[in-house]
């Protein structure tokens, strides 16, 4: 179809009229209306194909293609290889830090000294007098220890010498009870001849009287020395058995002065310890998160820092809410995005998952360094060689992607519809 316009058809008298050239006349007439353009409409069979196609295109690839189903979950890095947080058991002030952030220190090193300071009316330690007067009685007590074992010294010593006076006794006494042994042998001896002669009459009963005086006389003083010779032999007993008893009771004596200064120096030791007492490192690492200087307040319901075992090696918890975890399986793949290192220029990383918790866990039950407002469960994942040269750290927090399951965009599209066909 041809498009004119008015303006064209009064064109042959404009130029008739020889008022303007013709050539300016035509360009002008192009610059307003344009060239003429002939127009034919598109079948509208052609239109309908074409929507048609679009859409079982659109239809099919919205059938078959897949979207994952994914929950976005938190966690943070922990020392695999142990990280102890040190706590004091009471509180105090700290006086001195024995240690520093990044030091590497050994297991049992003082790593700092603190002080519990009380004041009585005087303005004196409330220790320091009852330190002073435990002092004095240990004092007291160790020079009667000192005492008694010189009293038991002194015993032994004098027993030793009766003991030593009482055996030469012995040997004289012994050495009586011998001769006057041999002497009434003799005697008896003797008697026995006497009165053979006075059977033959050569001896008079006088004599023969005499003779028997002279043997009871033996008889009485061997008896006498015998029992001398006893006397000193159980004197000699007795001795041993008082110098035993008395080196027994001086023993019980000790013991017990003993036993009485332990306990002061125990009392002692906790008046120092209720002063003053320090702080020592469970484990050998490197000390972290010290936050505290000298002269400051220590809570013992927080920690004075942590110890991180060296070298370290770190692995990956995240706390994954119940809806996230039916998909979820030892040795499966996740991705880790640092919020210290931006994914957009470090990309993410992986870690592999090693462990599953069994049993959830109540945020408002334990101390969880995130934002959760629900019970979760602990995954605990090993990250992959790649995160060496990030240079991580004990805490940094990170957020993943765990994949729940997968469905087509066409499932999506009627899920509502399907799910209210499950609900009728």
């Amino acid at each position: 179809m041809l498009v004119q316009n008015s303006m064209s058809i009064r064109e042959p008298a404009l130029m008739r009229k020889n008022l303007f050239r013709r050539e300016v006349l035509m360009v002008q007439h192009d610059h307003f209306f344009g060239d003429p353009v002939f127009y034919q409409p598109v079948p509208l069979r052609i239109l309908l194909l074409t929507a048609v196609a679009v859409f079982c295109v659109l239809t099919g690839y919205a059938a078959t293609a897949n979207i994952k189903q994914t929950e976005h979950v938190r966690g943070y890095v922990v020392a695999a290889n142990g990280e102890v947080k040190v706590y004091s058991n009471r509180s105090g002030v700290i006086q001195r830090l024995h240690a520093a952030n990044g030091e590497l220190v050994l297991k049992g090193q003082s790593l700092a000294s603190v002080i519990e300071p009380g004041y009585g009316q005087s303005g004196e330690a409330a220790n320091h007098t009852v330190i002073l007067h435990l002092e004095q009685q240990i004092l007291q007590l160790e020079d009667r220890l000192v005492l008694s074992a010189q009293r038991q010294q002194l015993a032994i010593e004098q027993s030793h010498r009766r003991q030593s006076a009482l055996r030469e006794e012995l040997l004289i006494r012994a050495d009586e009870d011998d001769l006057s042994t041999q002497q009434l042998q003799l005697a008896d001896d003797e008697f026995l001849r006497l009165e053979q002669l006075h059977a033959r009459g050569a001896v008079s009963d006088s004599e023969l009287s005499h003779g028997r005086s002279s043997l009871v006389s033996l008889k009485k003083s061997s008896q006498v020395s015998r029992i001398a010779l006893q006397s000193t032999q159980r004197m000699l007993r007795d001795i041993g058995h008082e110098l035993a008893l008395e080196q027994t009771r001086l023993k019980d004596e000790q013991i017990a002065l003993r036993i009485s200064l332990s306990q002061l120096q125990q009392r002692r030791e906790e008046a120092l310890y209720a002063q003053q007492f320090l702080i020592t490192a469970p484990v050998a690492g490197r000390v972290n998160n010290l936050l505290l200087t000298d002269g400051d307040q220590l809570d013992s319901r927080r920690p004075l820092f942590s110890i991180v075992a060296e070298p370290p090696d770190y692995e990956a918890q995240l706390f994954v809410p119940s809806r996230a975890l039916g998909k979820l399986s030892a040795g499966q793949t996740l991705l880790l995005n640092y919020d210290a290192f931006p994914y957009q220029q470090y990309g993410s990383y992986e870690a592999t998952v090693i462990s599953i918790g069994t049993s959830a866990i109540d945020p408002r039950e334990h101390l969880i360094p995130l934002d959760i407002n629900e019970p979760v469960y602990l995954i605990k994942a090993e990250l992959h060689d790649g995160m060496n040269n990030l240079r991580l750290k004990a805490g940094m927090q990170f957020s993943a992607q765990v994949v729940t399951g997968q469905r087509t965009i066409l499932q999506g599209m009627f899920e509502p519809l399907t799910a209210l066909a499950r609900r009728l």
